[in-house]
């Protein structure tokens, strides 16, 4: 019976289903546009300021009632495509200091130069985004802050760089720099100009026994006991014994850690360093062997011990309990809060993110909560429930400038009364881009009372 049905061909039907598909992507599109619109339409306050930190406007856009823009956050925008053309329309408007740190300008050597006169060079610098080569290092020169050049990392570095400009660099900063090529051969070609007191604590070195000895009149051997990149061993730390910062060694993590190691030098040790050093290999036994000896302020804060309720019992008296409240290794559980009632310092732990928070741990301490900790806190279950429940006491300015609350349209209205707009909009767009430039050229009509401006694709229609 099947077989005298005609069957439709195989690309028919894709074409048919594609074009359903793109049906209802464009009629759900229409529909998250209207409810965009709508939400907007009833915040006035907060869509200008989504609109001028999250919408990719145009130069013509920008242009038109110029006056009523921020243009400091207008240059902060990252969804602006600044092309070297729009910057050139909108130059006697921008921040060029925000301009010149923003790292998703595309940055270019043209770029550059076309608005040399515009930047800010001690911004642009830092900028993590500017396409560092020789070319670029060489054709402003004059204009570079050698000595912070010489701290950054970014550079293009290489043996011919440094060479070519060594009587600029600050040979300090180049000699903490992390970035270059270290080798023994770099180290030997500059061996004259390092300061090795900065080499001391470069954690790129190539660190051996071998380098260790060949410069050992000229190494800082304070900062030396600091630096967790040489190569570790007991026996370099006898070989060395009498030059070693047994201070900074003590708060090393990278020295090779052992019961035997701190019964070996016990008197050199600094017990404060080594209470909050990680990489001991902490044991309740170690606690007790060393009890008169260790920092218990530094052992509260001390993430890396063996928590447990038995060891905090066992220490009562000891313990930093400001330092515990805001430690987050701790055992935590209600009952562990519950238990310790007078004790704990309570600003710190509202602000403790690991703790069990719920809206029945929040009420059954209310009077005892640091509220404007608590509203920072990024460990609560964050909630519409959990913000009505505790609205009253809630700092809203914190909440709106924090990223952990489950942001949506309902989440603004149903507390709109209470948000500060501006410090929402700085990490919330609300689906702003997903609005036409009619759309919000509508909205601006709506809620500024600005006439819309024809776009330029009608113009050319007409």
């Amino acid at each position: 019976m099947n077989a005298l049905v005609p069957a439709a061909p195989q690309n028919q039907l894709s074409s048919a289903l594609l074009q359903r598909c793109d049906i209802v992507r464009v009629t759900l599109g229409s529909l998250q546009q209207a409810e965009v619109m709508q939400f907007f339409e009833q915040q006035p306050e907060l869509f200008f300021q989504c609109l001028q930190r999250h919408y990719a406007l145009s130069p013509a856009q920008l242009l038109h009632d110029a006056d009523r823009w921020n243009w400091k956050l207008l240059s902060a925008n990252r969804a602006i495509d600044w092309t070297r053309e729009g910057l050139a329309l909108l130059g006697g408007q921008l921040g060029w200091g925000k301009l010149s740190a923003d790292a998703q300008l595309p940055w270019s050597s043209e770029l550059i130069a076309c608005f040399q006169e515009h930047w800010d060079w001690e911004r642009l610098r830092r900028n993590p985004g500017l396409p560092w080569n020789i070319e670029l290092i060489d054709g402003y020169r004059d204009r570079w802050d050698w000595g912070w050049l010489s701290w950054h990392a970014g550079l293009p570095w290489s043996t011919q760089l440094i060479d070519g400009y060594a009587d600029r660099w600050d040979w300090a900063g180049l000699s903490a720099n992390p970035s270059l090529p270290w080798s023994w051969g770099l180290l030997e070609r500059f061996s004259a100009r390092w300061n090795f007191a900065w080499l001391s604590g470069n954690v790129a070195l190539p660190w051996s026994s071998e380098l260790l000895e060949r410069h050992q009149k000229r190494w800082d051997w304070d900062r030396l006991s600091g630096n967790a990149t040489l190569p570790w061993s007991n026996e370099l730390l006898e070989r060395h014994g009498e030059r070693w910062d047994w201070g900074r060694l003590s708060a090393n993590s990278a020295l090779p850690w052992s019961a035997e190691l701190l019964e070996r030098h016990l008197e050199r040790w600094d017990w404060e360093g080594l209470s909050g050093n990680m990489a001991l290999p902490w044991r309740s036994e170690l606690l007790e062997r060393h009890h008169e000896r260790w920092d218990w302020g530094r052992l509260s804060a001390n993430s890396a011990l063996p928590w447990s309720a038995e060891l905090l019992e066992r220490h009562l008296e000891r313990w930093d309990w400001a330092s515990l409240s805001g430690n987050s290794a701790l055992p935590w559980c209600s009952e562990l809060v519950a238990r310790y009632l007078e004790r704990w310092d309570w600003e710190r732990l509202s602000g403790n993110a690991a703790l069990p928070w719920g809206i029945e741990l929040l009420e059954r301490h209310t009077p005892l909560w640091d509220w404007e900790r608590l509203s920072e806190n990024p460990g609560l279950p964050w909630s519409s429930e959990l913000i009505e429940r505790c609205a009253e006491r809630l700092n809203w300015a914190s909440l709106s400038g924090s990223r952990c609350l489950p942001w949506s349209p309902e989440l603004f209205r149903r507390f709109q009364k209470n948000w500060y707009p501006a410090l929402i909009a700085a990490h919330q767009e609300f689906q702003i881009c997903t609005l036409s430039e009619i759309q919000v050229e509508q909205l601006l009509l709506k809620v500024t009372g600005c006439q819309p401006r024809i776009p330029a694709w009608q113009t050319l229609i007409t």
